[in-house]
């Protein structure tokens, strides 16, 4: 049986795709191989921080993204997404030292087929407004880690279980996945690679915003429909509604 966690191609980051049930023992020594992963992923993330720190100063001055290091800091997501998955048992092959760099729709090389973790490319161009989404991020990571927080108590409950029947529960990695996949796409707005797009709905009347989870449109419909406004999900779509006699201290203060 086999895990693909996916709801829209093009919001599906990662891809868990191996056998629910694993060896029983695995919860006992996972952690302990993993420790050489955990030795290079400290220094990959303070590598992935630095770079991030020029990469926005340089979009910053120039309107451009540097397509090598976002590479860099994507390998860094990559190689931590493997890593993070054989810890936790989604796959019994020893995740390889792979330190490939490149990035877009054909990013993940394939090195380790059990976890697939595919982000954006680096775009001809940005707005210079979208320096700004690290800060337009807050509330997301707010939201992150309350899900972290989740995902914790349920990994746990998964350990527990794997140990005692030797097969990983369905609900939880999917929930799992789904937080993973959220963060990343936190992470390719942060880096400016994707946006929150907005454009008008088929129907009259109606916007569609795209939102990186499920989850995410959920509670920003719950949000919206507590200031008495209409508005609905359809799958990873918020749908808003919006006309030319909507006024800014009105209709429009309240949507937003």
């Amino acid at each position: 049986m086999n895990s693909n966690i996916s709801a829209v191609d093009d919001r599906r980051f990662l891809v868990v795709d191996s056998p629910y049930e694993i060896a029983r023992w695995r919860p006992l020594v996972n952690w302990v191989l993993y420790v050489p992963h955990a030795i290079i992923l400290y220094a990959l993330q303070i590598l992935a921080r630095a770079v991030f720190v020029v990469y926005w100063v340089m979009f910053l001055f120039t309107g451009k993204l540097h397509p090598g290091m976002y590479g860099m800091m994507a390998m860094y997501e990559r190689y931590n997404a493997r890593a993070g998955g054989f810890l936790v048992g989604w796959s019994e092959t020893y995740p390889p030292f792979d330190f490939d760099t490149s990035t877009g729709p054909t990013g993940d090389n394939g090195a380790y087929p059990p976890i697939r973790l595919t982000l954006p490319a680096v775009p001809a161009t940005a707005p210079r407004g979208a320096a700004l989404n690290v800060l337009k991020a807050i509330p997301l990571y707010i939201v992150m880690m309350v899900y972290a927080f989740g995902a914790f108590v349920v990994a746990i409950a998964a350990w527990f279980a794997v140990l005692f029947t030797g097969t990983w529960p369905v609900g939880m990695r999917a929930f799992l996945v789904r937080v993973d996949n959220f963060w990343f796409g936190v992470w390719a707005y942060v880096t400016m690679v994707t946006d929150l797009g907005a454009y008008p709905a088929p129907i009259p009347g109606w916007i569609h915003v795209d939102c990186f989870s499920e989850a995410m449109a959920g509670w920003l419909l719950r949000a919206i429909v507590m200031e008495n406004v209409s508005a609905r999900t359809e799958g990873l779509v918020l749908a808003l509604p919006a006309g030319p006699d909507y006024r800014l201290e009105k209709e429009i203060k309240n949507v937003v």
